[in-house]
């Protein structure tokens, strides 16, 4: 069985990528394949390098394919780059054999096998993808939404119906019509554009978690469309784990499948480079718990409705106790 999955990533990411290119090759069935799309923008010649020396000693084969990012100069940009656009043309330079494509963030580790994923049936679907909470979806009221609003970490695209009903025009034009309101800006348009003909697969496929733990997934309404039982045995063995918020590669995060990340950095060219930002990254982490002990010292908080002062976790003044 030959999947075929692509990751957008610049000199920053590269690293990120090539250890989800290892968790899939380890974790892949006997009789699997795996060809890679990495789509970049300005990738230097050395991350070039590194990428063809994990072709040999990970026996796949990996595409690196350039974008100009001069179409997106109309749409925000998210995270000091148009990377996260580059998957919306996906229809256009990919070859036109390839009927579908398993899109993947690069904040990703798999663990298990992508064959049950890959064979879901997309029969008059544009996508399949793993729901976000109902919470969520409110926030995007300017969207033309009906159904449930998913995560674009990992997306299961139907090429050919892509294609076919010429999405990436429309898609292009209605982000350029949005420019402004987007909030996630890729993800917005995505599931604008995909929001009627979308399977929804399992949680299991694109699992994130938050040192916040469930009163996290309360307040996002993420137990409006899974149940807490469902949500539990998910999250005990997770096929595709999503750092949306805690990060593997900064000393501060907290995340229970951090290691995995680095069991599979450590198989890529890139891991003494990863090693270095994982370190640079310390100041962050003196940071977040200074800010935490000094919140369980004294906490002090003026709104329009409420006045209050805590020290060592008492109340000692409220303007609203009720």
């Amino acid at each position: 069985m030959k999947i075929i999955i692509c990751v957008a990533c610049n000199d920053r990411y590269a690293r990120h990528a090539a250890a989800l290119i290892v968790s899939i090759r380890k974790h892949r069935n006997d009789d699997e394949e795996h060809v890679f799309y990495v789509l970049s923008d300005r990738l230097s010649d050395e991350s070039r390098r590194r990428f063809a020396l994990m072709e040999q000693s990970h026996h796949c084969e990996i595409h690196i394919i350039d974008i100009d990012d001069v179409i997106f100069a109309h749409l925000p940009v998210w995270r000091q780059s148009y990377a996260a656009y580059f998957r919306l043309l996906m229809g256009s330079i990919i070859s036109k054999d390839v009927s579908k494509i398993l899109y993947l963030d690069c904040d990703m580790i798999v663990r298990s096998s992508l064959a049950p994923l890959w064979t879901t049936d997309l029969t008059n679907h544009y996508a399949a993808a793993v729901a976000e909470g109902t919470a969520a979806a409110k926030m995007y009221s300017h969207l033309n939404l009906t159904g449930l609003y998913f995560n674009s970490g990992m997306i299961l695209f139907n090429l050919d119906k892509y294609r076919e009903d010429g999405l990436e025009e429309k898609i292009l034009w209605r982000g350029e019509a949005l420019a402004g309101k987007l909030y996630l800006s890729d993800q917005d348009l995505l599931n604008e554009t995909f929001h009627d003909k979308t399977v929804f697969v399992p949680y299991r496929w694109n699992c994130n978690w938050t040192w916040e733990g469930q009163g996290y997934f309360h307040r996002s309404g993420f137990f409006n469309v899974y149940t807490e039982e469902q949500f539990r045995e998910e999250m005990k063995s997770p096929c595709i784990v999503h750092f949306c918020g805690e990060k593997p590669w900064k000393v501060c995060c907290l995340h229970p499948f951090k290691k995995l990340y680095w069991d599979c950095q450590r198989e890529t060219p890139f891991f003494r480079d990863a090693c270095r930002g994982y370190y640079r990254s310390f100041p962050t982490l003196l940071k977040r718990y200074f800010q935490r002990f000094v919140d369980s010292v004294i906490r002090f908080r003026v709104t329009k409705e409420r006045t209050y002062l805590k020290l060592f976790g008492r109340i000692i003044y409220d303007s609203d106790p009720g």
